[in-house]
């Protein structure tokens, strides 16, 4: 997935990968810890991702169809 967005007068650009993964210390109810202070993980569903400031936003409808089934390799870009 490629992710533009402006910030402080600059564009900023990135490219995500996104897995499938299972772990053995991966549990639904607890959130899994984060190794950078700025970057927190947390299980969250589709219809919650508004609510909070999860990015990239246009990953929100990819992860729902996902959920719903659609398994199929997909791709999706806002950059311009």
């Amino acid at each position: 997935m490629e992710n533009g967005w402006p910030e402080d007068d600059e564009y900023h650009y990135e490219i995500n990968h996104v897995f499938e993964a299972e772990g053995p210390d991966l549990r639904t109810g607890e959130n899994p810890a984060s190794k950078e202070e700025h970057i927190e993980f947390f299980w969250s569903r589709p219809e919650e991702f508004e609510q909070y400031d999860l990015r990239p936003k246009i990953m929100h409808g990819l992860i729902a169809n996902w959920m719903r089934g659609d398994t199929h390799t997909w791709q999706k870009s806002n950059f311009e």
